[in-house]
Parts: C-alpha cells; structure tokens; sequence
C-alpha cells in the first residue's frame, strides 16, 4: 500500500483507480456529479458518469476517488465528452484526504436477496461492492441502522450475510427507488473470504470489458 505522510501522497500511481467509483465538483458551480473510472493513464482519466448530466469540454473539475484506506483528489480538465463518457486530462498533483472510504467497485453480475422481517425475500440491483460494504438499488425503503440478512451472488462466489444500514436514500435518477448503502458483518472466516473473492471479481470486471 502507498504511504501517506502529512496528506501528500509519497507512493501513489493513478492506475489504483481504474475501475473505482468517483465523484466529480464542477469548479464553476460547485455541482457534483458521481460516475465510474473507466480508463486512466499517468496523466488522463476517462470517467462513465451517472446519468445523463450537462457536462461541457473546458469544465474544470476537482476529482475524488478511493483507494484501500483513503482519499485521494486531483484536478482534472475536461477536454472530450461522448454521451455519458468524460475524458479528463489531469491538471495537478494528486492530494489525500484521511479518513479514507475503501475502494468501490461496480457490482457487475452480483445479484443481492434482501430477506425482510417477515422472511420474504426481496431481489435488488447491486450498485457497487467493496471489502466491507454492499450498495444496492430497490423499491422498498428500509430505516438507517436497521439490519438484514443478505444473499450475495457472483460469478465467483455466493455469500450469505447480515448488513447494517448506513444510509438509505432517494435515488437521483430513478426517483421512486432507493440506495441503500450496508456494512456487512461476517459470521466466520470463509463467508469474509467468500465476500473477498466477490469484490476481486469485481475490481477485475471493468478491465476485462474495457
């Protein structure tokens, strides 16, 4: 792992963030804006933003992604944008940002069984996995802290654990459905191991379809 003295990032190479999810603050009216890291090199990063939000070459952007067990933010410049696809070129030094968030990653193939308090399951969209955490997306609300037993299911490996609510909210883009972020507890080692081999599969699946 990089090492992270005084907020300044020591050992670092921007290719950690392939794959990751990010978030992006419009310089010139401060909006924010959420997408995937598709490509990157040493000094350009190509972004797959959520939705279909207005974004226009010469926006400048500060952008924030994760890696294990920190924060790291950049300047970016934007000079290409095809459809939802932003391309950036890197503008400045990158900076951390501590306490970190872990790496998130795009759930694909990943299917998650939400069983109620009545012991009716719900089926959700996963949204995105990381080493402890799971969000998905669903039509039932479900209060903050409450907690659930979860089935997870992937190409390499099925999990059934709990998960504790952090947050639930309103999603931005379909207006009647919710994202739900959990922490997932573990019962024993193989169900953590299991969960691990769920998130390697996931950190791996951008760079294959890219």
């Amino acid at each position: 792992m990089a090492e992270f003295p005084e907020g300044r990032i020591k050992s670092f190479t921007v290719q950690e963030l392939h794959g990751t999810r990010c978030r992006l603050q419009r310089i010139s009216d401060l909006k924010f804006f959420s997408g995937w890291v598709r490509q990157v090199t040493v000094d350009r990063i190509k972004v797959e933003l959520k939705g279909k939000p207005i974004v226009a070459t010469q926006d400048r952007f500060n952008v924030e992604a994760s890696i294990e067990h920190a924060t790291v933010s950049f300047p970016c410049d934007a000079i290409d944008v095809h459809g939802n696809m932003l391309t950036l070129d890197i503008s400045g030094e990158p900076t951390l940002s501590t306490p970190g968030q872990e790496a998130r990653y795009q759930a694909n193939g990943i299917t998650v069984s939400v069983h109620r308090g009545d012991g009716t399951p719900v089926q959700a969209e996963a949204v995105d996995i990381s080493a402890n955490g799971l969000g998905i997306l669903t039509y039932d609300e479900v209060p903050r802290f409450a907690k659930t037993r979860l089935a997870v299911r992937g190409p390499f490996a099925a999990v059934e654990c709990v998960g504790m609510v952090r947050y639930c909210r309103q999603d931005t883009v379909e207006r009647d459905a919710y994202r739900i972020g959990f922490e997932i507890q573990f019962e024993d080692r193989l169900s953590k191991a299991m969960w691990l081999r769920l998130v390697l599969g996931a950190s791996k699946a951008p760079a294959q379809a890219a």
